[in-house]
């Protein structure tokens, strides 16, 4: 099958708003997808639609190649997957609400279990009650019951959420290695751009209910814009020197003290002098690369003009 999971045309319409419309997502066997939006945007609701939890108003899903329905029990079983919050049997410890979950799964291997609570760092409060839980350990005992099936595909929304940065990084080396080491195939939704850019094959990126663009994280490095970055006392004066005295027009004022300078012939060095003969204050400048932030943000603002 060309795609592991994909969606065609996916719209979800509720009293006559539309969350999301034409949503098209390709996601490959073995690699991770990171799901890029703000709050707000409609991952949430891709991903209910992709675990069946929701039925779409227009298009469809289509995971292993079958297109999900009323009845794709079996395809469902080949997936693992958090959505929004993790919920759990609250007076059962971590170690039985996981057992359980293996039998409700048809998943008999109890070495399993124990393998899930030390990849997630459970093992000293596995006989805890879930209801003693931090946020982060409900997270990360949400993720070992996403895993502990060894699912072919696992999507999960903002995975991170109440994890401090040692455990975030700590998750992502996990992902990285089931990934490579147990060929699973993830789709992960996220607001924090550098959590995904340090993992993610390909990127989908919505904003307002639209997906604006999927692109594998090596065409973005391709794609990868160096410019000029200035920042000046007097940003007027500053591009007025920029535009009339070096003739440059490829320049965006970003704010009241930094522009953007994108134009290939032209050095920091005779910016900084023309500047200077010109009486313009320079705080600082510098050429830079432009980022996965700044790529994303070029998306999401295009959108919601």
């Amino acid at each position: 099958m060309p795609y592991i999971m994909q969606t065609d045309r996916l719209t979800k319409t509720i009293d006559g708003i539309n969350l999301v419309e034409d949503v098209s997502i390709h996601v490959e066997k073995g690699e991770i997808y990171g799901f890029l939006g703000p709050n707000g945007a409609g991952k949430t609701t891709v991903m209910k639609m992709m675990t069946n939890l929701w039925k779409p108003t227009g298009g469809t899903v289509e995971a292993f190649g079958t297109v999900l329905g009323p009845a794709s029990y079996e395809v469902l079983k080949r997936m693992g997957s958090i959505i929004e919050f993790p919920t759990f049997y609250d007076h059962l410890s971590g170690r039985e609400n996981l057992w359980f979950h293996c039998e409700y799964m048809g998943y008999y291997n109890r070495k399993s279990v124990e393998e899930v609570l030390e990849m997630l760092r459970l093992t000293d409060s596995a006989d805890k009650p879930v209801r003693k839980y931090s946020l982060g350990m409900r997270q990360r005992l949400g993720i070992a019951r996403a895993i502990i099936c060894r699912p072919e595909l696992v999507i999960l929304d903002e995975p991170t959420n109440g994890l401090d940065p040692a455990g975030m990084k700590q998750i992502r080396d996990l992902f990285c290695k089931l990934c490579t080491e147990y060929g699973m195939t993830f789709i992960i939704s996220s607001h924090l751009l550098s959590e995904i850019e340090h993992i993610a094959d390909t990127i989908g990126i919505i904003s307002c209910g639209r997906l604006k663009d999927e692109i594998s994280m090596d065409r973005i490095s391709e794609k990868n814009t160096a410019f000029i970055e200035l920042s000046a006392e007097d940003v007027r004066k500053a591009a007025y020197v920029l535009s009339d005295k070096l003739q440059l027009s490829n320049f965006k004022i970003v704010d009241d003290t930094n522009i953007r300078i994108y134009e290939a012939d032209i050095t920091v060095q005779k910016i900084s002098k023309e500047l200077m003969i010109n009486g313009v204050d320079i705080v600082s400048i510098k050429k830079k690369t432009e980022t996965l932030e700044d790529y994303f943000l070029k998306m999401t603002e295009e959108v919601r003009q």
